[in-house]
């Protein structure tokens, strides 16, 4: 059960989403991939709830097993490899360091964690995917340390300071375990600007089936539904979906894209009426079971705080133009009431805020991460070629 939501401290400047052109907006699926054939299915090495167990794949890096299966997060862009899941790791590692490789870092904002270590171009073989033989070739990073860090400035990034590090908390050093597999868009302005689409496995498949992928006819992208990843955006799975443009980040590199946009409204319990709705950005996030919000005071929100049981948040996913969104697709949840699908567990328990007060200026972007729950309900597509994010309710409903 989802209880609380957190309201933290965040800033997302209005001025920093940028119209699209109306011609290039809500695109047609049926039009956009007609034709189109090249993807490959990987299903969840384990199967999902979209809860506390997240979400899992089977892979080899440089054809060594791992120790534990791929965790998928669309909240992060880093791929991160452990020493325990890497071959002849300290060789590795000892050989980039005098090649003066310098030691890069990531910084995941819901765990506090920060990650150290080296990139390194690596090929990952997806077990389990339909056609066999699929694979990608992308820099990971080979972790080498990790801390939890207390007061982490992700504007300026880098390495923990020593003052900060939590020395209770647990740490790894050249022993790491993780393997973690970060595959989301618009996150680097979130202690991850180290990080781009060429660190994002989905988005560099280079083999499907053992064939080289024709890069004129591969679409880099992917859709998450019940059961599966499906890499490569083709017209046998991008049929129904709800296309949002989405705008360019400013690093000029061509797979790079903000979060999708909209407008979100809180409706207080026992209040028939919703407070004013806000523009904002939205992240569909694999990584965390809870929603965060940032809101500004224009919300009707005026104090940071967990929002009451029985509060309906309610989202529109579309294009901003004019101070509007555009209404492509909804989506609302109601705090402390289940989310559609099958339970084996709660999610029930107190939020640690982290920042206590909403966002200081009204005119600036509400920010919400959904959560995994989202999932439980709903398909996306990600389209890293022409710019789209897309939504449609499961195919298959939950038993």
């Amino acid at each position: 059960m989802i209880s609380q939501f957190l309201l933290a401290l965040g800033t997302l400047s209005a001025t920093g989403v940028v119209a699209s052109p109306l011609n290039t907006r809500s695109g047609d699926p049926s039009k956009l991939y007609h034709g189109l054939t090249s993807h490959a299915v990987i299903p969840f090495a384990h199967g999902s709830d979209f809860g506390d167990s997240g979400l899992h794949l089977r892979v080899t890096v440089n054809g060594k097993h791992a120790r534990r299966n791929a965790t998928v997060d669309t909240g992060s862009t880093a791929f991160l490899v452990g020493g325990l899941n890497y071959p002849n790791f300290n060789a590795t590692v000892a050989s980039l360091q005098k090649q003066g490789v310098k030691l890069s870092h990531e910084y995941l904002s819901s765990s506090g964690n920060v990650y150290s270590g080296y990139l390194k171009n690596v090929t990952v073989h997806f077990l389990d995917a339909t056609p066999k033989n699929t694979t990608a070739f992308l820099e990971a990073l080979l972790v080498t340390d990790m801390v939890k860090c207390n007061n982490y400035n992700s504007t300026i990034g880098g390495a923990c300071p020593d003052s900060q590090i939590n020395k209770t908390a647990p740490f790894c050093h050249n022993n790491c375990e993780q393997m973690y597999m970060g595959v989301g868009f618009g996150r680097s302005a979130d202690g991850q600007s180290d990080f781009t689409p060429a660190n994002n496995a989905f988005l560099q498949v280079d083999h499907i089936g053992g064939k080289h992928v024709n890069k004129t006819t591969f679409v880099p992208g992917y859709t998450i539904t019940r059961n599966a990843i499906t890499v490569g955006i083709a017209q046998a799975n991008s049929a129904d979906y709800k296309l949002v443009k989405l705008n360019h980040t400013d690093s000029g590199l061509p797979l790079d894209w903000q979060e999708v946009t909209g407008s979100v409204s809180i409706t207080q319990p026992g209040s028939e009426t919703a407070r004013p709705a806000v523009l904002g950005q939205f992240l569909l996030d694999t990584g965390v079971t809870k929603s965060f919000l940032d809101l500004p005071p224009s919300s009707g929100i005026t104090k940071s705080q967990s929002l009451l049981d029985g509060t309906t948040v309610s989202i529109v996913f579309g294009e901003i133009d004019s101070g509007k969104a555009a209404r492509v697709a909804t989506y609302s949840y109601t705090v402390g009431k289940e989310p559609n699908g099958p339970t084996s567990h709660t999610d029930k328990g107190d939020i640690s805020f982290a920042h206590n007060r909403v966002l200081p200026d009204s005119q600036s972007l509400a920010f919400v991460n959904t959560g995994v729950h989202f999932y439980r309900t709903n398909d996306i597509l990600f389209d890293a070629k022409n710019g789209y994010w897309g939504v449609r309710k499961h195919k298959v409903t939950y038993a």
